[in-house]
């Protein structure tokens, strides 16, 4: 694994209100992604675990890539740490350096999952820019990927619809992946899988009560998003093992 990408950056909060599905949000119509075209049974998944090839649920029968967490750290610890993010939120690009230390100092002792939240207007790009993660991700470059799009948030969070694929492109090209299929992937998020994933794990969050971004749980047990309660919990965790 590269060495992870450090930033430090002002704190910010980030509140996202859960609409009601009556209504229509632009920025589901500039992906042409909706919560109610999600084809898993979320219902069978709890959202407290990490999901892994080994532990599908009794009755999924879907593709295990489009619930399949991305795991950064020791993947096998009874330690897990669960993040619901969304790479345009203030908030998250806030705690981001704090969260790179951490798993860099815990990467040896802790899983480190990241899934997706989108529920705000406020954040027109976000949907796209976990569209670009994951078509990093399917060349084996998630974290990297996340890395950057973090730290040039204030780059890509206010481009237009029509520029934006082209300034992750640029982020994707810097880490030696292959383009042509970045771009396939990115474009045919539809078809691909990359949706059913979105819609999975923003809907599983969402069912269970998952309101904003970031939100944290250690071993299954919500904890306050800041660093040193972080430390804290993780700290907490790792002695009763």
């Amino acid at each position: 694994m590269n060495k992870r990408l450090l930033i430090i950056l002002g704190v910010c909060v980030a509140v996202v209100v859960v609409i009601a599905s009556g209504i229509k949000f632009g920025w589901f119509d500039s992906l042409n992604i909706s919560r109610q075209s999600n084809k898993v049974d979320i219902s069978l998944f709890d959202f407290s675990q990490k999901i892994t090839t080994e532990n599908l649920p009794d009755g999924f029968n879907g593709d295990p890539e489009t619930v399949i967490d991305h795991v950064y750290g020791k993947s096998d610890s009874q330690v897990v740490l669960i993040e619901w993010l969304n790479f345009q939120c203030s908030a998250c690009y806030s705690l981001s350096p704090s969260m790179r230390e951490i798993e860099s100092a815990y990467s040896d002792r802790v899983a480190f999952v990241q899934r997706y939240l989108h529920l705000s207007q406020g954040h027109p790009n976000g949907m796209a820019a976990s569209v670009a993660a994951e078509a990093a991700a399917r060349q084996g470059r998630f974290h990297d990927m996340a890395d950057l799009l973090y730290i040039y948030q204030p780059e890509w969070g206010p481009v237009s619809v029509a520029k934006r694929e082209d300034v992750f492109a640029k982020y994707a090209e810097s880490l030696g992946l292959d383009m042509d299929k970045w771009r396939d992937d990115y474009r045919n998020y539809n078809q691909n899988g990359i949706k059913t994933r979105l819609d999975f794990q923003s809907g599983l969050g969402i069912k269970n009560g998952v309101n904003g971004t970031p939100y944290m749980m250690v071993n299954g047990e919500k904890i306050t998003s800041t660093k040193d309660e972080i430390i804290k919990a993780l700290d907490n965790a790792l002695s009763q093992i």
